[in-house]
């Protein structure tokens, strides 16, 4: 969207879906939701999307 970054972008969004945030900049950002530090095991990213669905591993 012109003019708004990502995270603003989604924050406006009225119904929204599970979103996992992907990020290496992770001090100084409040976000709408769980966020993925980067570098991460492809087992943390299994974990986080099974606990946005509502699953567990």
């Amino acid at each position: 969207m012109p003019g708004m970054g990502g995270v603003a972008a989604v924050g406006r969004r009225a119904a929204r879906p599970p979103i996992l945030f992907i990020s290496g900049y992770t001090a100084d950002k409040e976000l709408p939701g769980p966020l993925l530090a980067k570098p991460f095991r492809p087992d943390a990213l299994l974990k986080a999307v099974a606990g946005l669905l509502g699953g567990s591993h």
